[in-house]
């Protein structure tokens, strides 16, 4: 297996309102900053004929209205749902599952749960216990993040070492910000 293959990392999203999508990005910066190969792309618009042949693979997923999820994730929800695939179409497929929601619902993160629940039960291994995002914690979603990026990368580098001679990346935000700007820039200003 070539260096590209063994160290690519499907990234896909399931966003309504764009905080998925969002995530999803953050993820594929540090994966590419810790020399992974990142494809990132909507759940919708990915070959599901192809997912049985990923070493890895990240989704991110928000939850809408009363638990449903997003647009661009219900096409790829169904084909997963579908009754006559085998019980261990994805053995090959380490995976782990970020959800974003708000615990001030009843079907909290529920798109999260499913999804993770459907790929376990189709054979996938997971990297990491599953990443619930709360809307409701003082610091946002990103507050269960952080540690869930944490420890995916430590997971996923026990699964996938880099090859002899090359050293991991420091993550800091000198190193981040090498990866390109920030999406957004907060400027503070004073009324006179």
């Amino acid at each position: 297996m070539d260096e590209q293959n063994r160290s690519r990392l499907l990234i896909l999203y399931g966003s309504q309102t764009g905080n998925a999508q969002d995530v999803a990005e953050r993820v594929a910066r540090e994966a590419r900053l810790l020399l992974y190969a990142p494809s990132i792309m909507p759940m919708d618009a990915y070959p599901m004929q192809l997912l049985p042949e990923e070493r890895f693979a990240v989704f991110v997923t928000s939850t809408t209205g009363q638990g449903d999820p997003p647009d661009n994730m219900r096409k790829f929800w169904k084909l997963l749902l579908r009754k006559n695939l085998p019980p261990s179409i994805l053995s090959g497929v380490n995976y782990a599952v970020f959800g974003l929601g708000d615990s001030g619902y009843v079907k909290y993160n529920v798109a999260a749960k499913k999804l993770d629940r459907r790929l376990a039960a189709l054979g996938a291994v997971p990297l990491v216990e599953r990443g619930l995002g709360d809307d409701q914690h003082p610091s946002g979603y990103e507050a269960s993040l952080d540690l869930w990026l944490q420890q995916l990368w430590i997971a996923l580098r026990l699964k996938c070492p880099l090859p002899a001679g090359i050293e991991q990346p420091a993550m800091d935000e000198t190193s981040l910000l090498q990866l390109g700007p920030p999406k957004y820039k907060v400027t503070y200003t004073t009324t006179p």
